[in-house]
Order: structure tokens, then sequence, then C-alpha cells
């Protein structure tokens, strides 16, 4: 019985390790990263869970933003109402996911990067940060953007809606061509008049078979689950 008390002692203790290492990289500068998600997904809210149930909360959510290789923005929206007790509506839940997927998530790895280098955040990240919110408060909840023309998601005129880059890879990792699943790189990124986010261009290809270019914009309030002309969505 020793034995397996100091076995699980030894589980309990890298447990703690990896729940600190996924915490420093979520929350690189501690205590005043936590108060600003906290006031931000208190907001969004309307203050329905408070104090340190709130804080828990938002390092729930967000932590499984982190690390989670399954849900897509659906799962993250039923997972937030189910951590609630279901005191927040869907649509508060998807605003908590699109606040802590994208701008929260955003100034965290700017931070960690700044602080690894023993820095601190820079005024021109503090503005990027502002404006990319703006761009995310601007963001769609279809699967198309409004204002879109052209081949859906084939060109840059009608960019397929994402709310990060994970989701972006979420989508492609469903995408299939004649049944069988793409392999993507992203090859760079530019800009259109029909959204205000950056739009990045992903090279599509089954084995040898280079298919073409997608365009996807990783800054809306929705993951599309429609697929471009010549594709199917894998739900």
């Amino acid at each position: 019985m020793a034995f397996l008390g100091l076995f699980k002692s030894k589980e309990e203790k890298a447990l703690d390790e990896v729940m600190k290492h996924h915490m420093e990289m979520i929350f690189p500068f501690g205590a005043a990263d936590i108060q600003r998600d906290c006031d931000r997904v208190g907001e969004l809210i309307n203050w329905k869970i408070q104090g340190d149930e709130l804080r828990g909360f938002v390092s729930g959510c967000k932590t499984l933003v982190a690390i989670s290789e399954t849900n897509d923005d659906d799962g993250f929206v039923e997972s937030n109402i189910r951590r609630s007790k279901n005191r927040i509506t869907p649509a508060q839940a998807r605003e908590v996911y699109v606040y802590l997927a994208g701008e929260s998530m955003m100034r965290a790895n700017f931070g960690h990067m700044v602080k690894s280098q023993g820095g601190q955040m820079a005024n021109e990240i503090e503005e990027e940060i502002v404006r990319v919110r703006k761009v995310w408060s601007l963001g769609t909840l279809s699967d198309s953007i409004q204002g879109g023309y052209g081949q859906y998601g084939l060109v840059v005129t009608n960019p397929i809606p994402t709310v990060c880059v994970r989701g972006s890879n979420k989508y492609l990792s469903r995408l299939r061509f004649n049944g069988q699943a793409v392999e993507h790189d992203r090859i760079g990124s530019t800009s259109s008049e029909v959204t205000a986010g950056n739009i990045d261009i992903y090279k599509l290809s089954v084995g040898a078979q280079t298919l073409g270019n997608v365009f996807i914009c990783p800054y809306h309030k929705h993951d599309s689950k429609v697929a471009p002309k010549g594709f199917t969505f894998e739900r």
C-alpha cells in the first residue's frame, strides 16, 4: 500500500508539472493576465459568475482551448455552458470562446514570447491586440462572410471564416477530396475588402496531387462547416 501511495504521489507531481506548464503558457504574466481575462469574461456573461468561481471558470475554459485536439467551436461553446452550470446562454458561451481562443490566446502567445526573452509587452503589441479585438467584434456567425463573392473558399474575395488558427486547422482536418483527407500547408497571407482580418492562404494536396489553394480568415465568431466546391466536409 505504501508503494501504491508513493506511485500516486509521483503521478500527482507529474500532473502538477503539466498543469503548471499549461498555466505558464496561457497566463505568462500570472495574476495580471488572469485578472484581465476574468474582467473581460465577466462583462461578456453579465457577471453571472463571480469571484473565485469566475477565476476557476476562466482558467478551465482557457486551458481546454489550449489543450483540446478534438473540440470545434460548437464543442467549446457546449463545454462553456456546462462549466457555467447552465447559467450562461449559448450566445454568451460563444463570445467567451471567441475571446479566449482569439484575443486572449494571441496576448498569451505574445506574452510568452517576450517574457522568454526577458522583456515586457511593447506598445506596438498592445496596439495590435486592440486592433484585432475590433476585427473579432465584427466577425460573422455564419458559414460565409457577408459581401463575399466568387467561388467560396477558393478566391480571396470569398474566404472561409473561422475563429482562430486552431479553428482553421480543425476545419482543414475535416476537408475531404474524393473521400480522402487533404494535407495543407500555409503558404502566406493576404487581405481583402470583404473582411477586416488578414486571410491565410493554404495549399491543399492529396499525396503527390496538388489540389489548389484555399483562403481562410481566422478572425470571426464561427468555424465554417461548409466545404469549397470540389470538396466535402466531414462532420
